[in-house]
């Protein structure tokens, strides 16, 4: 939700710092609280509120969740990684393990591929 929240500041140009101070927020996320983060932040809230109803937003939402749901992502943080989804935090060694083995499988399959031409 509060990701689905902090997209709709892109339109003023303050996704990031929105978005971290929205992550930030120590309470509940709903409509007045993202509104008090907005205005802390510098977001012209009534343009906010506008862009919170713009369609163009409210499918790309949509089609983000649908993919969530897909992968079955159910919260964040969430990384896909070659064909895995990594859920919860990341220890930075894991995560570079993790690519190199699918960098390391991808090359594999292209060579074994090219040979299969030949």
């Amino acid at each position: 939700m509060r990701r689905a929240r902090g997209a709709r500041s892109r339109k003023q140009g303050k996704y990031e710092t929105f978005n971290r101070a929205l992550f930030a927020f120590p309470g509940p996320v709903n409509q007045r609280t993202t509104l008090a983060v907005a205005a802390r932040v510098g977001l012209d809230v009534e343009r906010l509120k506008r862009d919170m109803q713009d369609p163009a937003i409210t499918d790309a939402i949509a089609r983000d969740r649908a993919l969530a749901n897909a992968l079955y992502i159910t919260g964040t943080p969430a990384l896909v990684v070659g064909d895995q989804v990594l859920a919860g935090v990341v220890e930075m060694a894991g995560l570079q393990r993790c690519i190199a083995d699918v960098r390391a499988k991808a090359k594999i399959q292209s060579s074994t591929a090219a040979k299969s031409v030949f």
